[in-house]
């Protein structure tokens, strides 16, 4: 791990020794940068219709170029334009409401042109609407759309590698083409030239890797962002005061959930030192238009595109996020992300990968709160819109050792639904979700890792099974039971029945929110939980179904004592009753667990959302 650290440093140096001698250039050449105009089409080419959410759901007329149009967006006083293109298609995930758009950026210098990214896989026609024709017409003709005498060829360079914006790359075979060198393919054409911050030897292309692409009077410096991708690359003009970012600091938003996010904190605070001296910089994400999607569109950012403010805010917000001081919220695309916001940031990401692997997380404790404070009309998967149900103030934790636990505050009192594994400060952060008040613990069963923090609650009320817990005095826990917060931001009654489940554990049922605390008693949903039944698979599942005659169609929504996403669904448990099925009748295939090595593990057949993995007793 330290020789990796080192690398990384050494690579960090280079690029900032790289981008020191552009800022120096760009200082004597340079006087305050062109006006961007960002809505002004570049000559026949078509505009774009949105609807009120800010989404383009068509071309404005009959489209030429298919799924492209084009911005010109600056000309320098060296007469070097710089211009938008934008690619439209049908975008699954938008469920009706627009179209998907993704953005490329085309440089002009004295000599040569760039091209940045290539867009998604296209619909086109070869040498009538496909990209290479679409460049070639924008560089073939003046700003008035009259033709040019001497147009210039360009050159291609990504940002990263998602095929999002690397969809067109096979189309550009004949031309030098930077790819970066951090997520340099296993096949790469021979065409392709290694670039990286600080450039310098590497195992790919002809062994070396360039830093800076010279369009003739136009300098363009690579600048490393990780970690949407390793690679992850922006491209600084620092003359004209324009970082090209690609995915690596999103476009409104920046998706790290691949992580860690302390590396995106070290990227977002590099540059905003490096871009100091570019208090006009102009940052261009790769997906234009949610720069002004949904509420971005209102007040105060009113669908600003990115500044250097906007670098300043990502870090502040990857800081916050880490330290705890900034809680994160459900997120649309699956359950297992969550994301925060600070004034015009955004950033998605995973508790799981906050930190980078073996690392251990500081401060211990991170939350989610369920569900966004998000305007309820966004909140559009099938997932938000049932936590949406969730009328209590209520917040998922995530401990150091990966226990999860859960705080939900009613108008009379707090309950805390486990305590983890004892890792100090837990009281403070608890207490920073819900703020003062009468503050009682539930357990739901023994497992040390959810009374590990009982020592910092001394004076908190205790409910636990019978049993459970030595050496504190609790209140037992069981069948029938009711634990009463008073009501929730609805008004309505937030009362928790207590559900037996086995002699030495409960679960918890949070009735009018249809929520269902699980602790330890269902297992870890998941392909591999690392989890064998107690007692075995026929006594255990004899025990679920008695359990599952009481509280089936009672409940939306559960949780464990070690799944960290923010939903998990009740047909979880419908798998969880067929992997078992087919560990007691034999002769299912298992696979080998990575959590918990050695132990075989028979799965259902079900979605990863969803899909039950049991171990096998030798």
């Amino acid at each position: 791990m330290s020789g990796l650290f080192h690398d990384r440093a050494s690579l960090l140096a280079a690029a900032l020794l790289a981008l020191t001698a552009s800022v120096a250039y760009s200082q004597n050449a340079a006087t305050s940068p062109a006006p961007i105009e960002y809505f002004r089409l570049f000559p026949g080419f078509v505009g774009e219709i949105k609807n009120e959410e800010g989404w383009t759901t068509a071309f404005a007329a009959s489209n030429p170029w298919g799924q492209y149009t084009a911005y010109l967006m600056s000309t320098n006083a060296r007469g070097q334009r710089t211009i938008r293109i934008e690619q439209y298609f049908p975008y699954p995930r938008a469920e009706g409401r627009g179209l998907q758009g993704t953005t490329m950026y085309l440089l002009e210098g004295r000599d040569r042109a760039l091209l940045i990214d290539t867009g998604n896989p296209a619909t086109a026609t070869d040498n009538v609407n496909d990209l290479k024709t679409v460049v070639r017409y924008i560089l073939a003709r003046e700003s008035d759309g009259s033709p040019k005498a001497k147009p210039l060829d360009f050159v291609v360079a990504n940002t990263h590698s998602h095929g999002d914006h690397t969809g067109q790359n096979f189309r550009m075979w004949d031309r030098p083409f930077y790819y970066m060198d951090l997520d340099w393919p296993a096949l790469a054409p021979a065409n392709w030239v290694p670039i990286r911050a600080g450039g310098g030897p590497t195992k790919n292309g002809g062994g070396t890797a360039v830093s800076e692409i010279d369009l003739g009077d136009r300098k363009i410096t690579t600048v490393a962002i990780p970690p949407h991708t390793p690679g992850s690359t922006g491209y600084l003009d620092a003359e004209n005061q324009m970082l090209f970012s690609g995915d690596a600091l999103g476009s409104a938003f920046v998706w790290v959930q691949g992580g860690p996010l302390a590396r995106y904190l070290e990227s977002t605070r590099r540059l905003a030192e490096l871009t100091a001296a570019y208090p006009k910089l102009a940052v261009f994400g790769a997906h234009f238009y949610q720069y002004a999607l949904g509420p971005r569109r209102e007040a105060p950012i009113n669908g600003r595109p990115g500044d250097r403010q906007y670098i300043l805010d990502q870090a502040e917000l990857a800081e916050g996020l880490l330290s705890g001081k900034i809680v994160g919220e459900a997120y649309e695309v699956g359950r297992e992300l969550v994301w925060g916001t600070l004034r015009s940031a955004q950033i998605v990401y995973s508790l799981a990968t906050m930190y980078p692997a073996g690392a251990t997380p500081s401060p211990p404790y991170h939350a989610v709160r369920i569900p966004s404070s998000y305007p309820e009309q966004w909140q559009i998967t099938p997932w938000q819109k049932t936590a949406l149900g969730i009328k209590a103030d209520f917040h998922l934790i995530r401990g150091p050792k990966g226990e999860v636990f859960h705080v939900l505050k009613g108008s009379k009192k707090t309950l805390l639904i486990g305590s983890g594994s004892g890792a100090p400060g837990l009281t403070a952060f608890v207490r920073q979700l819900v703020g003062n008040g009468p503050l009682e613990v539930a357990l739901t069963d023994g497992d040390p890792d959810q009374s590990g923090g009982l020592s910092q609650l001394s004076s908190a009320r205790v409910y636990a099974p019978a049993g459970a817990i030595k050496g504190r005095r609790t209140t037992p826990l069981k069948a029938g039971d009711v634990i009463d917060l008073g009501v929730d931001k609805a008004g309505r009654p937030l009362r928790l029945e207590v559900q037996g489940f086995d002699a030495s554990s409960v679960t918890l049922l949070d009735v009018n929110d249809r929520i269902l605390f699980a602790g330890n008693a269902l297992g870890v949903q998941g392909a591999d939980s690392g989890w064998t039944p107690p007692g075995g698979a026929a006594a255990y599942k004899a025990v679920l179904t008695q359990w599952r005659t009481r509280t089936d169609g009672r409940y939306d929504i559960l949780y464990t004592a070690r799944n960290h996403q923010w939903f998990t669904s009740p047909a979880y448990v419908d798998q969880l009753g067929q992997a078992l099925d087919r560990v007691i009748a034999g002769g299912a295939p298992a696979t080998d667990s990575r959590i918990k090595p050695g132990l075989k593990l028979v799965k259902s057949d079900g979605a990863a959302d969803v899909v039950a993995s049991v171990g096998v007793q030798p």
